[in-house]
């Protein structure tokens, strides 16, 4: 830029007398104007060179939501092909070839290129509205979770990293924490083992996973209706009764998501109508997910015992604070002394209530399906608390707008909505997320926040490109929050109940933790 800027005064043309009298007059000005002028003229320059970057889409990332099946299809063939050539690559390193550059870094080159390909396919299991790219993805995941199975039981992979570790080489904390977990994660896997044992471990963990993959698939495809008269749905307001779609006959059809379940297990006044509800939302994919979940049950037993832990619970708290099932079970057994006295104390509001409202005896246990519907007339009664009258307070775009405005000025950001970065589905928000301070790009959040047909059920996270910069190639933080509140309809804005609110800043911390954590190495 600079060169640009001093090029046209060493050119010929520079010097036609129509350019030589300005510049001569300009010379008889007095020092002071010529000091100001270049001062100027520098901030400006200094301005313009440290202005916010512009970001492309094709620049910023290498995530892609428009994938076709045929596309997914290749794409899973070609990342398996790139994985394993990566890992061949790595554990053919030997002797003075084994360093911290070409064991942590290079991989980690390669992990940072990878994983938002990986996550643009896998992700839409959970969000396309597309079934047959639901389902193409959901095969991807299937096959490339199993491939990395594979690559996570490599013991010539695992016996590099060991390598490493007893040269004792300086390295940086971040890079000394990275080997130091690799290598625990590896004796987790079981590749300290002989082969029988690392080969039934790997058998296992193929079968995990493609169990939990069928298990969520089951979850998301799920599109139960059941059918209530007017009278049936006693106690659900006007508004809510609106937003549901009606049978030929008249009934109205209720889903199990969340906006329908929750508002009638707290306010019908119909209990059969909750006992329906309640029983058909707590067996959703029974007739698969049960059998799924008792065979993955058994198989993290039986894994643990191979590796050498007591129960899952103590493997699976090994890295965790807690570290063993005994201190989480001591911590939970502590909690529940200090509160007892205090829930049977509200059991017993409950039963009173429901003994007015029923004649049942206070000896008979309460239901599930009764148990939000009397918590909310406690409220009600003994509070003054109406949550249909607190919706009101936090429409959505409200709580939105509030929400960015207090994250702005606690973390010093900026939120923009964007409109020209790819989406999944005309709901879908993209909010720029920059350094206040500086205009600094720092990442995206993408925010999928009403229910769909085969969309993903609950509210969660979906961390979609890891935040990292190594040896001078940046990758900025990508994740999508997704959420299932109640959508706007013509007549009525969408209102948040408070619990979806504390859901919303829940799950939106985490969106914040993946975004600004900026790690200077690793992804």
């Amino acid at each position: 830029m600079l060169t640009a800027v001093l090029r046209p005064l060493s050119s010929p043309t520079f010097f036609r007398p129509s350019l030589v009298r300005p510049f001569a007059r300009f010379m008889s000005l007095d020092l002071y104007r010529i000091t100001a002028f270049i001062a100027l003229l520098l901030a400006l320059l200094w301005t313009y060179l440290n202005r916010p970057a512009r970001i492309s889409h094709t620049s910023l990332n290498k995530l892609n939501f428009d994938l076709t099946v045929d596309d997914i299809k290749a794409q899973t063939t070609e990342l398996i092909k790139e994985s394993t050539d990566m890992h061949n690559r790595l554990a053919a390193l030997k002797g003075s070839d084994i360093t911290v550059d070409n064991v942590l870094g290079v991989p980690n080159e390669f992990w940072v290129d990878f994983y938002p390909r990986y996550s643009s396919m896998e992700f839409l299991q959970n969000v396309s509205p597309d079934k047959e790219v639901r389902e193409a993805s959901s095969e991807a995941d299937q096959k490339l979770s199993e491939h990395l199975v594979e690559m996570s039981m490599r013991k010539d992979v695992f016996d590099v990293l060991v390598a490493l570790q007893e040269q004792h080489p300086q390295m940086d904390a971040e890079s000394e924490r990275l080997l130091d977990r690799s290598i625990k994660e590896g004796r987790r896997n079981g590749l300290h083992l002989d082969e029988a044992s690392r080969e039934e471990i790997e058998k296992m963990k193929k079968r995990m996973s493609e169990l939990s993959i069928k298990f969520s698939k089951n979850l998301g495809e799920e599109n139960t209706v059941l059918e209530f008269t007017k009278e049936e749905l006693d106690g659900m307001s006007d508004d809510f009764l609106e937003t549901l779609e009606k049978t030929d006959s008249g009934k109205y059809k209720v889903t199990l998501k969340y906006p329908h379940y929750v508002p009638i297990a707290k306010k019908c006044k119909v209990r059969e109508t909750r006992r329906k509800m309640d029983f058909a939302f707590n067996n959703r994919c029974a007739d698969d997910n049960t059998e799924i979940l008792a065979e993955l049950v058994k198989l993290r037993k039986e894994r643990a015992g191979i590796l050498g832990f007591p129960s899952h619970a103590d493997f699976a708290t090994e890295l965790k604070m807690a570290k063993n099932a005994p201190t989480v079970r001591d911590f939970l057994h502590g909690i529940e002394d200090k509160v007892k006295g205090r829930g049977a104390s509200d059991m017993k509001l409950l039963k009173d209530l429901r003994k007015e409202d029923t004649g049942a005896t206070m000896e008979e246990p309460l239901d599930s399906y009764d148990l939000s519907y009397y918590r909310n007339l406690v409220e009600e009664k003994n509070y003054s608390v109406d949550q249909l009258l607190i919706q009101e307070y936090f429409p959505f775009e409200h709580v939105l707008k509030t929400l960015l405005e207090l994250y702005e000025s606690i973390l010093g950001l900026k939120f923009t909505r964007v409109t020209d970065q790819p989406v999944w589905h005309e709901d879908v928000v993209c909010l720029a997320v920059n350094d206040a301070a500086d205009g600094r790009f720092i990442g995206y959040c993408y925010m999928d926040m009403f229910p769909r047909e085969g969309k993903y059920s609950h509210a969660a996270l979906f961390p979609l490109q890891p935040n990292v910069q190594y040896k001078g190639k940046r990758s900025y933080g990508v994740c999508s929050l997704v959420c299932n509140f109640t959508k706007s309809t013509p007549t009525k804005p969408s209102l948040l109940t408070h619990d979806e609110v504390v859901t919303f800043f829940h799950e939106f911390g985490h969106c914040m933790h993946h975004i600004c954590a900026e790690n200077v190495e690793y992804a």
